[in-house]
């Protein structure tokens, strides 16, 4: 199973942190989603650091948030995990991935950035994320990503387009299978 990718320094710079201000499982796992976008050239994104540490390689690409969306800059997506199914006695878990996306006035480049996202997240999987490393968290496993559903928001207040794009996101988090393949 390949490993979920996490971005670069990522390890490094959560191990800096005092340990009352670490991650949890959903926030690395948001952040290891995020960086299959930016790896498939759909975001920009830098996780603890400014989002546009890296500028995008055109300013087509919209940075990305984790859990709200910025009023600025105008091309932005942001993700945020909520519960959905906690089976009781059970490690897994179903959790669902809001993606908020703006990028203009019309909604016609919204609905490509959607499509780049589907092209990604729609069944992937499975992905394994071996946290040994992080001594209060476990390691997870994502089995598969599916899109489950859509709105358009409308304009902002500002007169730009949103929409959401729904995920479900399929996690097991005992101690999974170490064949990381």
């Amino acid at each position: 199973m390949p490993d979920l990718p996490l971005p670069a320094g990522a390890q490094a710079a959560i191990l800096d942190l005092p340990e009352d201000e670490r991650p949890t499982v959903s926030e690395i796992m948001l952040a290891g989603m995020a960086e299959m976008l930016r790896l498939a050239g759909v975001v920009s994104f830098t996780w603890y650091g400014e989002p546009y540490a890296d500028p995008p390689a055109s300013p087509l690409i919209p940075a990305l948030y984790l859990v709200e969306l910025q009023p600025e800059p105008e091309r932005v997506v942001a993700l945020t995990d909520y519960p959905l199914e906690a089976m009781p006695g059970l490690s897994d878990s179903l959790v669902g991935v809001q993606c908020r996306i703006r990028v203009g006035r019309e909604p016609a480049p919204a609905m490509r950035i959607r499509d780049r996202i589907k092209d990604v997240w729609h069944g992937a999987g499975p992905f394994y994320c071996d946290l040994s490393w992080l001594d209060s968290e476990p390691s997870f496993a994502i089995a598969q990503i599916g899109w489950q559903s859509a709105a358009p928001i409308g304009p902002d207040s500002q007169g730009r387009y949103e929409r959401s794009e729904n995920y479900y996101v399929n996690i097991n988090r005992h101690s999974v299978a170490t064949d990381t393949d």
